[in-house]
């Protein structure tokens, strides 16, 4: 069952389009209704077409990028139990009635009660348990961009540990400067920089919730510090991390 529709974004939008790529809790399914959309997910990006939908796990990082004008929605959603594996990554080719379902989800959301609509809920539990009859595989992006961000992401997993600079990530990858910056601000929109940073972020919240130690964890990390690991901590999760610890055993 669905406990929590956390947010819902119907988008039209034209050529180009693209917003800053990030990662969040809670499950997220990206349709599409019209066009063509190029959505990132972790260190690949696939080529989405008109009825297809992509279900991701939380805490991957994505991005939407608009090969042609477009219409898709954006729903994230939280289960009663965790119940798909870590890193789960599908993909649906969906048939008529259940295009029939999201457009009536989507009416129930935007004319209706809002996000908090039990019926909403359980027409998007029922649409995921009917799209198991419409798995489609779909293979990653293989234009010479996309190969570019996906070996450069790679390397940024692989090297966490390292204060890695720009040089690195591009001569690791065999291209220039300019078309490794040109490749995430395609596919994530935002710099590499920033992007080494979201990473280390998410891993290091994972690793504080299984109970390594702050100082541990700024050294995995490769931060010069453990006292500028926690600056950098507060100022992106907008709390400290023995608060973050604590609210999210609270929670």
């Amino acid at each position: 069952m669905i406990t929590k529709i956390r947010e819902y974004y119907r988008v039209s939008c034209e050529k180009g389009y693209a917003y800053s790529g990030h990662m969040h809790e809670g499950y997220e399914i990206n349709i599409v209704l019209g066009g063509e959309l190029e959505v990132t997910c972790g260190n690949n990006v696939f080529k989405l077409k008109s009825g297809d939908m992509v279900l991701f796990d939380a805490n991957v990082f994505h991005h939407n990028y608009a090969n042609t004008n477009c219409v898709f929605i954006s729903l994230g959603f939280e289960p009663q139990h965790n119940i798909f594996v870590k890193d789960f990554l599908q993909f649906y080719r969906l048939g008529q009635e259940n295009i029939n379902i999201i457009n009536i989800i989507d009416n129930e959301i935007r004319f209706g009660l809002g996000r908090k609509s039990e019926s909403a809920k359980h027409l998007l539990w029922a649409l995921i348990l009917r799209a198991e009859n419409d798995v489609h595989s779909k293979s990653a992006v293989s234009s010479p961009l996309g190969i570019v961000y996906h070996n450069a992401v790679n390397f940024i997993t692989q090297n966490i540990n390292q204060n890695l600079t720009l040089s690195h990530i591009a001569t690791s990858c065999n291209v220039s400067l300019t078309t490794l910056k040109y490749a995430f601000m395609k596919y994530a929109s935002k710099g590499v920089g920033e992007y080494c940073f979201e990473i280390k972020m998410e891993k290091a919240r994972e690793m504080l919730l299984k109970g390594v130690s702050s100082k541990e964890t700024a050294l995995s990390l490769g931060f010069s510090s453990p006292s500028y690991f926690s600056q950098c901590f507060k100022r992106k999760n907008g709390c400290s991390v023995r608060d973050y610890c604590k609210n999210k055993k609270q929670g």
